[in-house]
């Protein structure tokens, strides 16, 4: 009787020990929340954009539609899972959806991250080729769609084995709740492999992102030089081209902005078992909003297509315009 009575007691000091962490973390919700709406509405416009068009023939064009669905898939997973988290800081107990999301959010992140890289590589291959062409036709373009979302696969299989529910101790009030978070206790050389190949992978795909938009720059600045030398309609092509190499670049850019912070967070994570305890309670919702920069990077990219795509901007208005007439 006694030891029911205590345990009752301490579950209520975790309960209001959570409660305390939730009120703290109520700014990172509402920014998730707007993550989530934006991540939502934008990308769904891409998406809706690029099936009620022609748009998604076009070579220049063709994985927008499926980094629009990448986006799309991580903005939600991720935003909704930060939430959940955020609300059950102390008390998370569902340990079949701690380890669905934690592979859902590795997938769909992971997916997105190849796919600027695609597009990286399609966008070299085009600008420095003489006809304008990247050699890669329809079937080659889908069996690198096939290809990202198989790596992406196998590289997010082994989070459900090392993610999952781990104790979560509030040294100064000496008591213990529980968290959705990395696994201490699982196989450590298995765990520091996998850690090690995604910081790998991570690094590789920053480095090959600026080596290839560096050179990518330097041919834009010779074509900028050469354009007023060449005819009005291989000029205007260069510009078109141009425009969106530009748009590509500036696309990721912010993803290097938003994730070089996340993988220096992982990194100190893997180094401590305790690295989010021993944040305070008030440094948490700060560092846990760095954490969470990267899906910026899935919800900004229909802006940026809205402001340098004037054909994708002129079928947003065309599709949009004709439902709402409809309606």
């Amino acid at each position: 009787m006694f030891e029911n009575k205590k345990s009752i007691a301490m579950n209520i000091t975790v309960d209001t020990w959570n409660e305390e962490l939730a009120i703290k973390l109520l700014p990172n919700n509402v920014i998730l929340s707007v993550y989530l709406v934006i991540g939502l509405c934008g990308n769904g416009c891409v998406i809706l954009t690029y099936l009620g068009s022609k748009l998604w023939e076009e070579e220049e064009r063709y994985f927008i539609p499926y980094l629009g669905v990448a986006d799309l898939c991580a903005s939600i997973v991720c935003a909704s899972f930060g939430i959940v988290l955020n609300l059950n800081q102390a008390t998370f107990q569902y340990k079949v959806l701690c380890k669905s999301w934690w592979f859902l959010a590795g997938f769909t992140t992971l997916s997105s991250t190849l796919l600027l890289v695609v597009i990286a590589v399609q966008r070299l291959l085009k600008l420095c080729t003489l006809n304008g062409r990247s050699n890669m036709n329809l079937f080659w373009r889908r069996l690198v769609v096939i290809s990202v979302a198989v790596i992406s696969l196998c590289l997010s299989l082994p989070m459900p084995f090392l993610y999952g529910i781990v104790p979560f101790h509030d040294v100064p009030r000496n008591i213990t709740g529980q968290r959705c978070s990395r696994l201490f206790d699982v196989n450590h050389t298995a765990s520091l492999i996998y850690g090690a190949v995604l910081v790998v992978v991570a690094f590789a795909i920053i480095i090959s992102l600026i080596v290839m938009y560096s050179k990518i720059g330097y041919v834009i600045y010779v074509h900028m030089k050469t354009i007023r030398d060449i005819s009005t309609r291989v000029a205007r092509n260069k510009r078109i081209m141009i425009k969106l190499s530009l748009m590509f670049m500036l696309i990721t850019v912010i993803f290097l902005i938003c994730y070089i912070p996340k993988v220096t967070i992982m990194l100190l994570e893997a180094n401590s078992q305790s690295f989010w305890e021993q944040l305070s309670d008030d440094t948490r919702p700060f560092v846990l909003f760095i954490y969470r920069m990267f899906i910026i990077n899935n919800i900004t990219n229909p802006f940026i297509y809205a402001f340098f795509d004037t054909l994708f901007l002129t079928s947003l208005k065309t599709i949009f315009g004709c439902t709402i007439h409809v309606l």
